[in-house]
């Protein structure tokens, strides 16, 4: 938990998540670095902006860090798209 007491916040302020991420350990997903996958009830599953998949502002990258296509719609936030 972060204290934010005296803190001004700048930049985007909306639509960020809070609370437990409900990541998994770190583990071998695929690919060839170590990831945390998205537990159930984690606040960041098909939180990524719907727009268009080209990585650019919010928008979700195409493909994921383990190399698999993104879906067209809600993506996960996160390094690894989760089945």
């Amino acid at each position: 938990m972060f204290e934010t007491n005296g803190c001004t916040a700048t930049g985007k302020t909306k639509h960020n998540l809070s609370g437990d991420p409900k990541l998994g350990p770190l583990g071998n997903h695929g690919g060839t670095t170590e990831t945390q996958a998205l537990l159930a009830g984690s606040p960041a599953l098909k939180a990524g902006n719907p727009a268009t998949l080209n990585g650019v502002g919010n928008h979700c990258e195409p493909t994921d860090q383990i190399g698999t296509p993104r879906p067209k719609g809600k993506c996960d936030i996160g390094a690894f798209q989760n089945p």
